[in-house]
This record gives C-alpha cells, structure tokens and sequence, in this order.
C-alpha cells in the first residue's frame, strides 16, 4: 500500500477534495496507523516495514472482502457503502479496544475524508 501511511494521510488530508478511492485508500492507511501505534511495546515487528507491508496487504484484503459481503464494488462505492465497510473493519480490527484517544482520531479523520469527497461531488 504504502510505505509512510502518515504522510499519505497528512498529504491527501490537505487536499480540497478527494475521489471515493482516495478516501477509500486513506481510511485503509488510517486503520494501518491505529493498528501500528498501538501495538504492544514490545512488538518489534510493528516497527519493521516488513510488517507494514504484510499488514497494508492485509487491511486491503479484508476491506476487498468487507465490499464483497455488502455486495459493493471495491472499486467506486458510494459513501453509504464505504461507511458499512468502515464499520466492519472497526469491527475487525476491534477498534473498541483501542485506546479512546485513538478511536477518537481515527472517526475525525473518517469525517473529514468523507466531507471532501462530499465537496467533490
């Protein structure tokens, strides 16, 4: 997917306006950087980009599936989907057991993609 998820973020989060696949790809990076700070103190392999990689190919695949469940494209959904899609993931990923902190960036973050895809409409 990528190999800094932050700055992907921070670079798409200063755009105008974002494509569905931008917002859709950026959420996924979201999920990526929740995941990645916080991990265990002890999880080396959270800071290798090994493990980046095997865990950007992991949140693709499930999100490709999270679509495929809600019988919606991967590709183009519409914000509806997308938001159902994001809510399984959540769900995945245990998003509750995540500090609130971080749960609280990750909905902001939600929020502001999904505003600046509503303004490229």
């Amino acid at each position: 997917m990528l190999q800094d998820p932050d700055q992907f973020i921070q670079e798409k989060l200063s755009k105008k306006a974002l494509s569905i696949n931008t917002v859709r790809d950026v959420i996924m990076a979201a999920i990526l950087v929740a995941l990645k700070t916080n991990a265990p103190e002890d999880d080396q392999a959270a800071q290798d980009e090994g493990w980046v990689k095997e865990k950007s190919q992991e949140i693709r695949k499930n999100t490709s599936e999270a679509f495929k469940s809600d019988r919606a494209p991967f590709e183009y959904p519409t914000i509806s989907q997308l938001k159902s899609v994001v809510e399984k993931l959540k769900t995945i990923y245990h998003f509750g057991r995540l500090p609130h902190q971080t749960q609280d960036v990750f909905e902001i973050v939600c929020q502001t993609l999904y505003d600046k895809y509503d303004e490229a409409d």
